[in-house]
């Protein structure tokens, strides 16, 4: 990991000037997973390391819908309902993917990341890094089968959006730093890790970064 421009199926990792510089507490030891960057159309990222403090059973009966995968409602996979996605992922923790009060939760497209390549409805963030977005029936099909562990896939409600070239301003601007990412960061659970993911990206990362995550970890 190093710094540099963000990049699809890169992270934003928030400096530790990011609340100083913002005005904004929730910004503070973020780490964010980029989904969409584009000239054009802007960029989406979705936080890893904000998890809700209910699990998606709790949350699949307030109207909690899937969204932003390339598959509403399951596409190519099929039919994705209720009963046979709790039946996978009811005891998955849901990881809150951007700002919104906890209110308004189910509200939130839930987005599905995963590490299982060839499910149907699925696509591939970025080309060969492993991480994977939708086929929400497949997924559910395939753990509730036993075919694949559900510690493969991770659930997000909501994104971070911003328009075109704003992303890339607030790098600039010392708000974010910009990094590479591995499929083992993205889909790391980050419930009780011995080393916030924060540190442990910035330490990934090295120099001044790791030396910026020690002084104020």
């Amino acid at each position: 990991m190093e710094g540099g421009l963000p990049e699809l199926g890169g992270l934003v990792v928030a400096t530790p000037d990011a609340v100083n510089l913002t005005g904004d507490a929730r910004r503070a030891q973020l780490v964010c997973y980029i989904t969409k960057h584009d000239p054009v159309q802007g960029s989406v990222a979705l936080i890893l390391n904000r998890p809700a403090t209910a699990a998606l059973g709790d949350l699949l009966g307030w109207g909690l819908r899937f969204g932003g995968g390339g598959d509403e409602g399951g596409g190519e996979g099929g039919p994705s309902t209720p009963s046979s996605v709790e039946a996978a992922f009811g005891d998955s923790p849901v990881y809150l993917g951007g700002f919104f009060s906890p209110a308004r939760i189910a509200a939130q497209p839930l987005t599905l990341l995963h590490g299982i390549p060839g499910l149907a409805g699925a696509e591939e963030v970025s080309p060969g890094g492993g991480v994977f977005s939708g086929g929400v029936a497949a997924a559910a099909a395939a753990v509730a089968s036993g075919q694949q562990p559900e510690s493969r896939c991770r659930l997000f409600a909501g994104a971070l959006v911003w328009p075109p070239g704003g992303l890339a301003a607030e790098v600039e601007s010392g708000v974010w730093y910009a990094a590479a990412s591995s499929r083992a960061v993205v889909l790391k659970p980050c419930l009780g890790l011995p080393v916030p993911l924060w540190r442990e990206c910035l330490g990934l990362m090295g120099g001044e970064y790791a030396k910026a995550a020690r002084r104020r970890g």
